[in-house]
């Protein structure tokens, strides 16, 4: 069975746009994916994270695409092609979803907080960590 993979929409260019070669840096990839270095930051760190790109050395802006990354940007490229043909294909192993839908369930409940309860649940956070 083929996974399904969910990604936000800069995930998803971020990951088209990366090169088939096997360096790609942080300054092509803002370039082609029209994203700020920020951006390309984030995006790289997050599909670090779920393994479909390799980050080079500490401080290195360069990373490669790992063979996971390979395969789920192929299916962004099916899904792509499908779509152009306006194909009735019912299931895809990619979901895109928008870039505000990330949000962990924790930080959608941060902003239900009143700055009053954010700070006390700041600060036991903290008083935890220490």
């Amino acid at each position: 069975m083929i996974p399904k993979y969910i990604l936000t929409e800069s995930q998803a260019r971020a990951l088209r746009a990366a090169s088939d070669y096997n360096i790609n840096n942080y300054y092509e990839l803002a370039s082609a994916a029209r994203m700020t270095p920020t951006q390309v930051s984030e995006v790289i760190r997050e599909l670090s994270e779920k393994h479909f790109i390799e980050l080079g050395e500490p401080n290195s802006p360069y990373f490669k695409l790992t063979g996971e990354g390979f395969k789920v940007r192929s299916f962004l490229d099916q899904q792509n092609r499908k779509m152009s043909q306006q194909s009735k294909y019912s299931f895809s192993p990619v979901e895109i979803v928008p870039d505000d839908e990330r949000k962990s369930a924790t930080e959608a409940e941060a902003e239900k907080l009143t700055p009053d309860e954010l700070s006390s649940a700041l600060d036991e956070a903290i008083r935890r960590l220490e």
